[in-house]
């Protein structure tokens, strides 16, 4: 930050903010990653949106901060107050809500990300968009029901609460 600039969080998110703004792409997958905050990211989620060297991007402008994961894979978190910051500049929120949805569907597909991590995303994304008050066009109506899908899949072995945040989902979205 600039000595001539004012201390402070929100000078401090407004200046990392523009630096994020100089890639587009970065930008983009920051917005998406913190539609899913502040659950812990997941490497194999983190690799469905975002590229290793963004990664690192974000990390060293502490965006990104290592989190515990609670299994083998490393993990990321995106706190509470930059992740507003960043909703609040999504400029086309139904699109960055559908890349979200594919990008948990990517994860669960790639990987065994177990249901309560989806359950947990599946919760984040549902309070987000419906507090952002979205409204959802085809894009965003289909990558929800493939997430949903895949969720039932899950929840229909294992997992009860997930199989009610599914069905939740699968029914705001018709």
């Amino acid at each position: 930050v600039d000595d001539r600039s004012l201390r402070g969080a929100a000078e401090g998110f407004e200046v990392s903010g523009s630096a994020l703004a100089s890639d587009d792409r970065l930008a983009a997958a920051s917005s998406e990653l913190a539609l899913l905050a502040p659950v812990p990211l997941g490497e194999s989620l983190l690799r469905t949106m975002v590229t290793e060297a963004q990664v690192g991007k974000l990390v060293r402008r502490g965006w990104l901060q290592p989190a515990s994961g609670g299994d083998s894979q490393r993990a990321f978190t995106l706190h509470r107050v930059p992740a507003s910051v960043l909703r609040l500049k999504i400029v086309e929120p139904a699109a960055a809500f559908a890349r979200a949805f594919e990008g948990l569907t990517g994860a669960v597909e790639a990987t065994a990300d177990g249901p309560d991590r989806l359950a947990l995303h599946l919760h984040v994304l549902m309070s987000h968009l419906g507090r952002m008050q979205v409204v959802a066009g085809p894009e965003l109506v289909s990558a929800a029901r493939r997430v949903t899908q895949v969720g039932a899949g899950l929840a229909a072995r294992e997992h009860r609460g997930l199989r009610y945040l599914a069905a939740k989902a699968a029914h705001a979205f018709g």
